[in-house]
């Protein structure tokens, strides 16, 4: 039985959610990893859905270097949220 496509709307809902997880004052870093990992294989079983892996994948990995670089974690909120607002309009 092939996996249900998640759409554009689903896939910007989940990184909202994720998003607001780590603009928390007290960042849970276990649960934005355990959501990037499951958005990540969610993504990865989604054939035919269209978004920028360059700009996905590596949010979705790079949680650690997030957790440990704010100059990082805000260069990529920006991007994020740039491709959030982009894709509302």
């Amino acid at each position: 039985m092939p996996n249900p496509i998640m759409t554009p709307v689903e896939l910007r809902a989940a990184l909202s959610r994720l998003l607001a997880m780590e603009e928390l004052d007290t960042v849970d870093w276990d649960k934005v990893q355990d959501a990037s990992i499951g958005l990540l294989n969610e993504l990865r079983a989604a054939d035919g859905l269209d978004y920028p892996s360059e700009l996905i994948i590596p949010y979705l990995t790079d949680f650690n270097l997030r957790r440990e670089s704010a100059e990082e974690a805000y260069r990529q909120h920006g991007l994020l949220v740039a491709y959030l607002r982009a894709k509302a309009d």
